[in-house]
């Protein structure tokens, strides 16, 4: 079996995970179907030199419980989500992909862990990285991404649902919203 070299994400279907990542709670992992399908190139150069290459392209996720699928996409692994101060595989994710696919089995061979960290000056970040199962060492895909006009919008929406939420919380309370410093700039 060889492995996929690269893991392509369109602009699109990544603009989707932000708004799940920070509706996620601090410190829990959420686990997702991950849809797409395995790519096989082979290229044929004018020196005689054929090379292979194998890809991942990813198209989607579902919740886990959810079991219809679009035509054209098949269950290739999983997207865990979380919420966390460092982008880092849980016990259970390292477990899976130091597991050994079966090969007629197509639907564990892809693990997308995306992790979202809110800094308390309201930056936010994700991070994201895509694994194969069953591969020693256990290092990230590399990744490229296409379409990434407005890839971020969801992000921004959820950035501002948060400060707006802290904002109302904090002013309901009587005290300083999110973000505000007080004269020694302590936040």
């Amino acid at each position: 079996m060889a492995f996929s070299s690269v893991a392509y994400i369109s602009g699109t279907t990544l603009s989707q995970f932000p708004g799940a990542e920070f509706s996620c709670m601090s410190g829990r992992e959420y686990i997702c179907k991950l849809y797409g399908f395995i790519q096989n190139v082979h290229e044929i150069m004018d020196d005689e030199v054929t090379r292979e290459s194998r890809g991942v392209v990813i198209l989607g996720a579902t919740p886990k419980g959810y079991s219809d699928a679009s035509a054209g996409m098949q269950n290739m692994g999983y997207l865990t989500v979380c919420h966390s101060p460092s982008h880092k595989l849980s016990y259970e994710d390292t477990q899976k992909l130091q597991k050994m696919p079966e090969p007629q089995d197509a639907t564990q061979q892809v693990l997308m862990h995306i992790t979202g960290q809110m800094k308390i000056d309201g930056t936010a970040r994700l991070l994201y990285s895509v694994y194969e199962v069953g591969v020693q060492p256990l290092m990230p895909l590399r990744s490229k991404m296409e379409n990434l006009v407005g890839v971020l919008r969801g992000l921004h929406k959820a950035i501002e649902r948060l400060r707006l939420k802290c904002v109302a919380e904090s002013s309901a309370a009587g005290q300083r919203g999110c973000g505000e410093r007080n004269r020694k700039g302590r936040v």
